[in-house]
């Protein structure tokens, strides 16, 4: 996010599988600036998307630096987490959650709050899928699939209990199908490979991660450079494991999150 900040010229949002999903049904719905309020909108990469359309995108992070960086960035979003944030506007068309429940112990609690105090808004959420094909080709989850940062696994079936239990009409749950770059290694994983002959190193410890820490001392081309090159090998990986995505999807596979549509 800081390179962002600090970059000439920032490449459009990446939407994730899930993300793409939401934005669709959302073009197809929402009315002219139509607010959508993401509830721990994280770096605002759902934000940058609707910031180019007319509905009017607003995150909610707990992270008070977060925010004054998304602010600075052009992005408009308050300090404070769901479902007790401060909001003063007209009721909001839709309020997402980008993988967000299942670090919540009690999200039925939050969820029935949010809808007593909105009870015209859709709610649309990702969280990780049981089918994504990273865990059925590795059959291990990895240490942050578990507690302290993951509270919850859901199932299709367990979003849909959920949110009708909660009086919501219709409940709809996606799985997308999985991506080249889902099934491929990711930059700092890569370029740990190419330093350290494919030896298994710690997120903190990569090179790309290091490179991304000290932004401070990047100038706006380098931070400009950093970013795009991030991007071009996002997309390369899409297309080099496009045909393991593929084999993926045939055989059940489905993208790294589901997303659930529950409309009031």
């Amino acid at each position: 996010m800081k390179l962002e900040a600090l970059a000439l010229w920032v490449p459009p949002s990446r939407l994730t599988p899930a993300e793409k999903v939401a934005f669709k049904w959302l073009r197809g719905r929402a009315p002219e600036r139509a607010v959508v309020i993401d509830c721990g909108c994280g770096v605002g990469r759902f934000q940058r998307a609707l910031q180019k359309t007319a509905w009017q995108a607003v995150g909610v992070e707990v992270s008070e630096p977060l925010v004054a960086l998304l602010n600075r960035s052009g992005l408009k979003a308050i300090q404070g987490e769901a479902p007790d944030f401060l909001w003063a506007d007209p009721e909001p068309f839709a309020i997402t959650f980008f993988e967000v429940l299942e670090h919540l112990p009690n999200p039925a609690e939050v969820i029935e709050r949010l809808k007593h105090r909105f009870p015209t808004a859709t709610v649309i959420a990702s969280v990780p899928s049981p089918r994504r094909a990273s865990l059925l080709r590795s059959g291990q989850r990895g240490t942050a699939d578990f507690p302290p940062h993951h509270f919850l696994r859901w199932t299709p079936k367990a979003l849909e209990i959920l949110f009708k239990k909660l009086d919501y009409t219709t409940v709809t749950v996606e799985l997308p199908p999985p991506t080249g770059s889902e099934l491929m290694p990711a930059v700092g994983q890569f370029l740990s490979r190419v330093a350290k002959g494919r030896r298994p190193v710690s997120a903190g410890n990569s090179p790309f991660m290091k490179a991304t820490t000290h932004r401070a001392t990047l100038g706006r081309c380098q931070a400009t450079a950093v970013v795009w090159m991030h991007r071009g090998y996002q997309i390369a990986m899409d297309f080099i494991g496009a045909p393991k995505a593929w084999l993926a999807a045939r055989q059940g596979g489905s993208a790294a999150s589901m997303l659930v549509i529950a409309e009031p």
